[in-house]
């Protein structure tokens, strides 16, 4: 599968959609606390009761899987990351044989090359069973210093292009949903600085959502592209 030319990706961004806005406690995946709203919204909607099938693609510590089980979900859940310092059950998306209802991709992408993220994001639409969903999430490149406080970023994900991309790989465009995020931190004192500070940079016309995060969702049962292609 070749990498989008521009012509593509731009055709896609004029339907972009206006970012959302939501504010989390520190995080989406509930390391210090509990799993974001919007996302435990998500996964209810795939099946009350049932037992949901979870791929955490770049998972580190496995940190979302301990707090969903924490949220009181039912899963099963796999954990993918080439880093060696966790047990991971694959080291790389081409290990993958399963289909799962979601599949997360937190904070990992900026750390890829784009014809990698392209190729990574094909594979994990062949991986999702119908009417599962993808989670993306990634530092917004407007923000004043989220996308910069990391040497380790190698490529910025605009909104609009984040978007064109999944809808190259073959997400519907009402089945995307791009939402820009708050982070607040924990503890009184800290949250009310924030609160100060992002107000004054609205003021100033700075942009406070420090992430961006996409719930894509895969309809319909026919043929998986991302795996034929990606995993062949």
């Amino acid at each position: 599968m070749s990498t989008p030319t521009f012509s593509e990706v731009a055709k896609y961004r004029a339907e972009a959609p206006s970012l959302g806005r939501i504010a989390v406690s520190h995080d989406l995946i509930g390391r210090h606390g509990s799993v974001a709203p919007v996302l435990r919204r998500c996964l209810a909607t795939l099946g009350p009761g049932k037992r949901l099938r979870v791929l955490d693609v770049g998972a580190f510590d496995r940190a979302f899987g301990k707090a969903l089980d924490r949220c009181g979900f039912t899963l099963t859940y796999h954990s993918l990351d080439v880093d060696g310092s966790a047990a991971h059950d694959f080291r790389s998306i081409e290990e993958v044989r399963e289909t799962y209802d979601a599949i997360a991709m937190f904070e990992l992408i900026e750390h890829l090359s784009y014809e990698d993220v392209d190729k990574l994001l094909h594979a994990a639409y062949g991986l999702l069973a119908p009417g599962g969903c993808l989670l993306v999430s990634t530092p917004n490149p407007l923000h004043p210093e989220r996308y910069f406080s990391d040497a380790s970023h190698k490529q910025h994900w605009p909104a609009h292009d984040l978007y064109a991309l999944l809808r190259h790989v073959g997400f519907a465009k009402a089945d995307i949903e791009m939402l820009g995020v708050v982070y607040m931190p924990l503890g009184r004192l800290r949250r009310g600085l924030t609160y100060c500070r992002n107000l004054a940079w609205r003021v100033m016309g700075l942009e406070t959502r420090g992430g961006i995060l996409a719930i894509a969702t895969r309809k319909g049962d026919g043929l998986r592209p991302g795996k034929d292609v990606a995993l062949a």
